[in-house]
């Protein structure tokens, strides 16, 4: 679309019309939310160590380009950041309860890639489970309008970004010692809401009759979502195996993004010395 004319009006209307093209990338999404963590540094200590960053998938070869990828401040956490502009619309997660006299279960463990590098070996390079503060709700459905199959694709997408940048560091740390935790992340413009309900409230015919709806600034998606870099060799049963596949995604709405990594706490596994991996941290 081009304009040859100096007229005022029709100016404006062009004007209107390049801004609406670059909205609908999403690029300004993920530029203001650079931005805002830049400048609220202070209150979270969490430093943006790269935007559109490349990376290739060492099994697959799939590539791609992670939007930001977050270091904290200790130097032993990491976060691979998609951005998503979504224009009037709610992401909504399925939170069964365990029973019908409770509330669905508040979880603060999630399954996160651990790498721990010594003299260039990597003695721990997978997905474990890990304690990570806030505590949030956690679901493995979710029904995204338009979405569905591509939400999916999304979020495989991000567990191999996290998966191909963990095998950057460890090429790159040949003789040093390395412990860090990656966590994939989603930050939204969609409002998240969880859908909350009993089992026994749902009928024959696959719908839930009674269910309460809850707006949530941030929460986790906990699913089989493969990845990569899996070995079932060690797996004793179809259980294990199930467990070996599952990995957590935090989605957070853009909005709580900064209460999010300021309220963001964790805890390596028990049988991990922290100190004498990489000092008093």
């Amino acid at each position: 679309m081009t304009v040859e004319t100096d007229h005022p009006e029709a100016m404006r209307k062009h004007t209107e019309y390049l801004a609406k093209v670059v909205n609908s990338t999403g690029f300004p999404l993920q530029i203001g939310i650079k931005r805002k963590i830049e400048d609220t540094l202070t209150e979270h200590r969490w430093a943006v160590m790269s935007m559109e960053h490349p990376w290739k998938h060492p099994e697959s070869g799939v590539p791609g380009y992670a939007d930001l990828i977050l270091k904290s401040r200790c130097n032993t956490q990491m976060m691979v950041v998609e951005c998503k502009r979504m224009l009037e619309t709610e992401w909504i997660f399925l939170c069964p309860s365990n029973s019908p006299s409770q509330p669905p279960r508040m979880w603060h463990m999630s399954n996160t890639f651990i790498s721990l590098i010594n003299n260039g070996e990597a003695t721990r390079f997978d997905w474990e489970p890990m304690q990570v503060e806030p505590s949030t709700y956690r679901s493995e459905f979710c029904s995204i309008p338009k979405m569905d199959n591509k939400s999916t694709s999304m979020l495989e997408q991000l567990i191999e970004a996290t998966e191909a940048i963990a095998f950057q560091e460890k090429q790159i740390c040949k003789n040093e010692k390395l412990l860090r935790a990656y966590h994939p992340v989603i930050v939204t413009t969609a409002n998240l809401k969880v859908c909350k309900f009993s089992p026994t409230d749902i009928n024959d015919s696959g719908e839930i009759t009674e269910c309460e709806f809850e707006d949530v600034p941030f929460l986790r998606f906990h699913k089989c979502l493969g990845g990569k870099l899996n070995d079932q060799s060690q797996s004793t049963d179809m259980r294990a195996v199930l467990k070996e596949h599952e990995r957590t995604v935090y989605v957070v709405n853009a909005t709580h993004l900064v209460g999010f990594l300021r309220d963001f706490e964790y805890a390596f596994p028990n049988d991990i010395n922290v100190v004498a991996c990489v000092g008093n941290v």
